[in-house]
């Protein structure tokens, strides 16, 4: 027989064990590839998820020029000049252009925004008539109005309404619409395309392009650059950031299409906050590689000590006949790269057919699909050469040397890559405005893997020689025997070990970074979101003339759904400048949960200022009588002048407006006169029914004609006028002052006065320890938005403030704030003045998605709405602890394959010959052999469990907190050891181990009892 002849015939004759080996090859091959295509693709696709779900000031750059006189050249133009700095077909450029000015559309005074978008059949949709087209004649310019602004204004398809001085322009209204998201990027925040109105401007009219520069009026141009994605996936990600910093850069030119443009939106920011997070779950990716190839590495050392065995006694025919080991040895490789490159082949076939399938385009690269099975194959060569040249499977103490000395390496190993993790803080950072990854922490969840694993081996060797010693004192032969053959046949059974281990060190590992990620993807949300949708409005830091209502939820509802307004604020607190987060804190535990309950808890003032409006009250009569004019004490009836007011009301929440007080005759109340003025309430202002308390009225005094005798810049003495104001209907709110000219503002209360104690807040641990505060301190706040100080004092210490965005952060009631800063008193400077606005409603509800398309709808004045969404990393990391499943099933599979090989490579008949001539029961004989495969396994799975605990308790926070963008600096992590999934791959090992066990059991019972056979 000639030798090629020979060695087919040989690998026939262990098929049985070849075909173990291709197959292991081939999925050491497949799921590397699948690993790194999915994972990355995937987590490419979660970061667009991700960017969907930001704001859209957050999700897109504008750029904003004042439109030119050639509209259309001016949009190709600056369209060209941002395209050519970004990658290829990596972001749409949407170009809109829009005016301010007044229709004629039966309403005294109304404005209107006139707008050209030519992209807007794409996002949106008609309710009524058709989308116009460029005009071709002369007469009505075609207009599609959004569908509340036009029901609001009383317009209908087919009506014309004149726009500009004069009527310089007429629209015919050709269709109504509706946009598709009005929450989506391409709007960047007007809130006129969700609801019809932007603080009071109605709108959108669109008319075509061309027709924009005959609105009169100042047109402004923008040009929205939104990321493209391709099969779910971003675009060039890292050169679109790079291109929109380019953007940037060039409107700070003199010359060029973008010199002296503006530009808003953190498009850029987000994208490199979402790099982070791919960049870690890339980091997960490499980690369950790299597990994984050691897996099979384990497995295919089985698989050849297994087959060799089987060859022994060939071998020795061979030998026998003249074959040396080296032949032996060169046969057994050239056997091997027959067999690992077919499975190889098929590996990689597999994985690119599953990538292809499974997602979004994830087709491995061509050096990966090459490289993998290169190597897979030279270490299915290298690993077989080395088992074959070998000539027993016992372990000497050279053997327990060499696996005690790799033990001792890989531990030290572990230790210092955790401590390199634990020293950089993450595994992967943004540094100088790239990111990097730190090999050395990046691969410690490796090293702890396999050391775990390499412990759990050597300490239940360890255990086995020292019982197998303790044997000849035991009574009972047959336990004995079990452990004299384990300690015996260590060295084959320790690969088994070595599989089930980091089996089962892989699955808790992948289960407790899910977990541990989702608590700081819970806590990151809580403390930079805070509720589960946040709705933020434009417009001034303090409240103004008119009433002033926080975004409008009215069209928020759902079952279950609560909301609040909330204030956003900076306040200087000793030297640092910190966020304040001022709510009502009888909202805080329905809106945040326990956080807000722990946030807001004794913040809360007793009782409320001023005096209360009967429920359903719309309309406040108040009667003002205005004294003479008095100079020293005498009256000056030569003083001519008349007195101003405004009405401070506040609801329930807190939530504060400064009404006009008018008479019929819209006259104001003269020196030494009585008017009876009234107010209307806001009918806008909370989804819940609105009860109004009254605060203050607010008189300003002025003078037509002063006496000749008065000079306010020489005289100390000053024209004092007494004023007095009363409630129609409510007693209590009553009072009187007296107003100095050229005096400050004087408020007159109606009713009871704001606390009389500073204001309680609540401070983060990190603020408390910084200015060394605890409960009762004093601390003095400077308010940006009303640049007053707020005297308060510490009523809790909290860990963190939700929604603030910062370990330094500042917790107050709204209600007691606002009282406080229009009545004034102890806590806000003693007197009345600014009084800040409340500019964020808070809701929460049990389906975030469809409150946040609500609010957007009904969103009033520009602002942006977000979710909890917006810091999520579930998307994008998911496919990396996806991966990091996949190999623990892989390790499992493996673990039971080499667990049968071992059963099989077990099974001698000689055994059962043996028990029975011992008088071994055959009951007992297979009680023995279960114990015999089983006790390993059972070791090695608790061997595993706490080797995953351990990876999981030292690694899986810092990649935790690398992975959820926002989370770095800003929460800590406590990782999560145990979880339900924790035990899923110990479950399965121990059943499937259990199960095989239990055959052979039954197996060599029968053979026991018919002495030998089988």
């Amino acid at each position: 027989m000639t030798r090629p002849r020979l060695l087919v015939a040989r690998a026939r004759a262990r098929l049985a064990l070849l075909v173990p080996v291709a197959s292991v090859v081939a999925a050491a091959v497949a799921l590397p590839l699948l690993a790194i295509g999915l994972g990355d693709a995937g987590a490419e696709s979660g970061a667009a998820t991700v960017l969907a779900a930001q704001p859209a000031r957050a999700a897109a750059t504008v750029v904003t020029e004042q439109l030119g006189d050639a509209p259309t050249a001016q949009a190709r133009r600056v369209r060209a000049a941002i395209a050519d700095r970004l990658p290829a077909d990596s972001a749409d450029v949407t170009w809109t252009a829009s005016v301010t000015t007044a229709v004629d559309a039966g309403s005294a005074g109304q404005e209107a925004r006139i707008t050209a978008v030519p992209s807007l059949p794409s996002a949106a949709h008609v309710v009524s008539g058709t989308w116009p087209a460029e005009p071709t004649t002369s007469g009505p310019v075609p207009t599609a109005v959004q569908a509340d602004a036009a029901q609001r204004l009383g317009l209908r398809v087919g009506d014309t309404v004149a726009v500009g001085p004069r009527s310089a322009l007429v629209l015919r209204v050709a269709a109504t619409w509706r946009a598709h998201d009005a929450g989506a990027a391409v709007w960047s925040g007007a809130s006129d395309v969700g609801s019809g109105t932007d603080d009071g401007v109605a709108g959108p009219f669109v008319v075509p392009a061309r027709s924009i520069a005959d609105v009169p009026g100042t047109a402004t141009a923008t040009w929205t650059t939104t990321p493209t994605t391709d099969r779910g996936r971003l675009v060039a990600p890292d050169g679109l950031r790079r291109g929109l910093s380019a953007v940037t850069a060039a409107t700070s030119g003199d010359t060029g299409a973008l010199a002296g443009a503006d530009v808003s939106g953190t498009l850029p920011a987000t994208l490199a906050r979402i790099d982070v997070g791919i960049a870690t779950a890339r980091a997960l990716v490499r980690i369950g590689v790299a597990v994984a190839a050691v897996l099979g590495v384990v497995a295919v050392s089985v698989l050849f000590v297994l087959l060799r065995d089987a060859r022994s006694r060939e071998d020795a025919l061979f030998t026998a006949r003249g074959a040396t080991r080296a032949q032996l040895v060169r046969w057994t490789c050239l056997e091997t790269l027959v067999v690992a490159g077919a499975g190889a082949v098929v590996g990689a076939v597999v994985a690119v057919v599953l990538a292809g399938l499974l997602g979004h385009g994830a087709t491995p690269t061509v050096w990966a699909g090459v490289l993998t099975p290169v190597i897979a194959v030279v270490v299915a060569v290298a690993t077989a050469g080395v088992v074959a040249a070998r000539r027993t499977s016992s372990v000497g103490a050279t053997g327990t040397w060499v696996a005690v000395v790799l033990t001792v390496a890989v531990v030290a190993a572990a230790a210092f890559a955790t401590w390199r993790l634990f020293t950089v803080g993450v595994p992967v950072s943004r540094v100088r405005g790239q990111v990097q990854t730190d090999p050395i922490a990046a691969v410690s969840p490796v090293v702890t893997v396999f050391a775990s694993a390499l412990v759990t081996v050597v300490l239940v060797g360890v255990v086995a020689a020292l019982v197998a010693r303790a044997v000849p004192r035991w009574r009972r032969f047959l336990p004995g025997l079990v452990v004299r053959r384990l300690a015996r046949t260590w060295a084959s059974t320790a690969p088994v070990v070595v599989l089930v281990a980091m089996a089962v060190a892989v699955g808790g590992l992948a289960a407790g970074l899910a977990a541990t990620t989702s608590a700081v993807d819970g806590a990151t949300a809580s403390a930079v979101v805070g509720p589960a949708v946040r709705v933020t409005a434009d417009g001034d830091d303090a409240v103004e003339d008119g009433a002033t209502v926080v975004a409008p939820t009215a069209g928020v509802s759902g079952r279950d759904t609560v909301s609040t307004p909330v204030l956003t604020d900076e306040v200087t607190a000793g030297d640092r400048r910190v966020p304040l987060v001022a709510m009502p804190a009888a909202a805080a535990t329905d809106v945040l949960g326990r956080a807000g309950a722990a946030a807001f808890q004794g913040v809360a003032v007793p009782g409320r200022a001023g005096t209360a409006l009967p429920a359903g009250t719309r309309r406040v009569e108040v009667t003002v009588r205005v004294g003479q004019a008095t100079l020293d004490g005498t009256p000056r009836s030569d003083a001519r002048g008349a007195v101003r007011s405004a009405l401070w009301v506040v609801d329930q929440d807190g939530v504060a407006a400064e009404l006009p007080l008018t008479a019929d005759d819209g006259a104001d109340v003269a020196l030494g006169e009585t008017g009876r003025l009234h107010a209307v309430l806001p009918t806008a202002a909370g989804a819940r029914g609105t009860t109004w308390r009254l605060l203050a009225v607010d008189p300003t005094l002025t003078f037509s004609s002063r006496p000749a005798d008065v000079d306010a810049g020489i005289a100390p003495a000053r024209l004092r006028v007494t004023v007095g104001v009363a409630v129609a209907d409510v007693p209590a709110a009553a009072g009187d002052r007296v107003l100095e000219d050229l005096g400050g503002p004087t408020r007159i209360p109606l009713g009871a006065a704001a606390s009389g104690r500073p204001l309680p807040v609540v401070v983060t641990t990190a603020l408390a320890a910084e200015l060394g505060l605890r409960p009762g301190s004093p601390l003095d706040l400077d308010a940006a938005s009303t640049a007053r100080t707020l005297h308060t004092r510490v009523a809790g210490v909290v860990e963190r403030v939700p929604g603030s965005a910062s370990t330094t952060a500042v917790a107050a009631d709204l209600p007691a704030l606002v009282d406080a800063s229009v009545l004034g008193g102890p806590a806000v400077d003693g007197t009345a003045g600014a009084v800040p606005r409340a500019d964020e409603t808070w809701i929460a509800g049990p389906d975030p998605t469809t409150l946040a398309a609500q609010a957007a709808r009904h969103l009033t004045v520009s602002g942006s709405v977000s979710t909890r969404a917006a810091v999520s990393s579930t998307p994008v990391l998911a496919p990396a602890v996806g991966a990091l499943a996949g190999v623990a099933a892989f390790g499992t599979l493996l673990a039971l394959l080499a667990f049968v090989g071992g059963v099989v490579s077990s099974a001698d008949p000689q055994r059962s010959a043996t028990s029975r001539a011992l008088g071994v029961s055959p009951a007992a004989a297979g009680r023995a052999r279960v114990a015999e495969l089983v006790t390993p396994v059972v070791a090695a799975t608790l061997g595993g469990l706490v080797g995953g605990g351990v990876t999981v308790a030292t690694v899986a926070a810092p990649f935790a907190i690398a992975a959820v963008p926002g989370a770095t600096g800003l929460v800590t992590a406590d990782p999560v050891v145990v979880s339900a999934s924790t035990f899923l791959v110990p479950v399965v090992v121990l059943a499937g181990a259990g199960l095989l066990a239990a055959v052979a059991g039954r197996r060599t019972r029968r053979a026991v009892a018919e002495g030998g056979h089988r």
